[in-house]
């Protein structure tokens, strides 16, 4: 490692001790809801304090009623990461994000419920309240999920295609391949909307374009990686 090198590692590290000391600053002694939650993810980040990481998480969900602090503190209980694990106070945290506006944590109280994670059994009826409210907040995952639900219909929850092809179509609109796919096919059967050739021609095209896009990212990922 030659001087410019090492200058510029220490300058680094300076920097980042500097950032540190500002989101300190702006959570302890501001109270800034999203100088909290940079704070989190720079102990989370940098720190590697995982612990100090999810009780700022904590803190910002339950007392700044900020929905992406919730949302991580649910994948930190989930999986017990700075503390126990506990599924139960997972949900809770999702639920609260979800409350708060945040999709992503709708989205995973919605599989919860799903899979059968939320007191052991599936209740379909609100995971597509859940999903539904996430789809809403434009969380693509949970209009594409919805949408099958819709489909296929699961217990307590009726078939029921218009409402498929809404959130298929926001999905669709918000860049899920697969959602294009089923809304091609359902213009080209009239499942939940008037059929369209036309319409099932274009929707098509568009799931091979994101198809085309993914394989492509999937080819430059391969190569960097070699």
């Amino acid at each position: 490692m030659d001087f410019y090198e090492f200058l510029k590692k220490d300058e680094a590290a300076e920097y980042v001790k500097r950032v540190g000391i500002e989101y300190r600053f702006d959570c302890y002694h501001e109270n800034v809801i999203e100088g909290c939650h940079r704070l989190a993810d720079f102990l989370e980040a940098f720190d590697k304090d995982f612990g100090k990481a999810r009780l700022v998480f904590e803190k910002n969900c339950v007392e700044n009623k900020y929905g992406r602090s919730c949302f991580k503190l649910g994948n930190y209980t989930m999986i017990g990461r700075g503390g126990d694990k506990n599924l139960q106070d997972a949900y809770k945290a999702f639920k609260l994000g979800c409350e708060y506006d945040d999709g992503a944590s709708c989205h995973n109280a919605g599989l919860m419920h799903q899979t059968k994670r939320r007191e052991g059994k599936e209740d379909f009826v609100e995971a597509a309240k859940l999903l539904e409210h996430g789809c809403d907040l434009d969380y693509v995952n949970s209009c594409q999920i919805l949408s099958t639900m819709y489909i296929t219909g699961k217990p307590g929850l009726e078939k029921d295609m218009a409402k498929a092809f809404k959130a298929g179509f926001k999905a669709c609109e918000g860049g899920h391949m697969y959602a294009c796919a089923n809304i091609s096919q359902m213009y080209k059967r009239g499942d939940g909307v008037q059929q369209s050739d036309e319409l099932a021609a274009k929707y098509k095209e568009k799931a091979k374009e994101l198809y085309q896009k993914v394989t492509e990212f999937d080819q430059q990922e391969l190569k960097f990686g070699e």
